[in-house]
């Protein structure tokens, strides 16, 4: 009979097996240490990444604020502009209008001038909400007057007692636009002197309830335009 515990048997094998494992020495250490390397890797690209990124995003915020308040300080500008020069075109109109027209051909007059200022404020820009309410408030009441000079036309061509009540109606239109021409100039007045003009004032003839001006000199408190 065969020796089954000879070099057939299952001793040897195993026993090279055990050299096999033991082949490659350190190789679970080496594994970890690529892992390892590899991860710190990934860590310090984020974070340079991080590092590079955040001062980009924050220069290109900072110069959309401003190029957004250069803008609006050039459109303060010129709705200021716009408003003083209405107030030059319709002030005597204005004034007239307190009072019931002499004939429909002062009433006609008023409504040609009022029509023209109007047309200065046809396709505003779009600006910072501060700005918009100035001009959306004087565009608003030169649209009133116009209404109102209308009213005067049809009062104008009435007679006797009705040529009077419409007259009234047109009258309390016109106040009513001077009071909202009063809010407007109030609002771009703050915001030239937030955008560093100092005080400029763009009022029309007081009426009742109107805002009327500050006490401020014309350019008061005027400074560099920030950023």
């Amino acid at each position: 009979m065969r020796d089954r515990g000879g070099p057939r048997g299952g001793r040897g094998r195993r026993a090279g097996g055990g050299r096999r494992r033991g082949g490659a020495p350190g190789g679970d250490a080496f594994r970890r240490g690529l892992l390892t390397g590899a991860g710190a890797a990934l860590a310090v690209g984020a974070l340079v990444a991080v590092v590079v990124w955040a001062p980009l995003g924050g220069s290109a915020e900072q110069r959309l604020r401003e190029d957004s308040a250069r803008r609006d300080r050039e459109q303060v500008v010129a709705l200021t502009t716009t408003a003083k020069a209405t107030v030059r075109d319709i002030a005597g109109v204005v004034e007239e209008m307190a009072e019931p027209p002499a004939d429909a051909a002062q009433a006609a007059a008023w409504s040609a001038t009022l029509a023209v200022a109007a047309s200065a404020y046809d396709d505003p820009p779009s600006g910072e909400t501060a700005t918009n309410v100035a001009r959306g408030s004087l565009a608003a009441a030169v649209d009133l007057l116009v209404e109102a000079a209308a009213t005067a036309e049809v009062a104008a061509g009435l007679d006797g007692a009705e040529r009077a009540v419409v007259g009234e109606r047109a009258a309390a239109q016109r106040d009513l636009a001077v009071r909202v021409w009063s809010v407007g100039a109030t609002q771009l007045d703050a915001v030239n002197v937030a955008a560093g003009n100092g005080h400029q004032h763009a009022f029309l003839p007081a009426g009742p309830g109107a805002l009327t001006p500050d006490a401020a000199p014309e350019g008061e408190g005027a400074t560099a335009p920030p950023g």
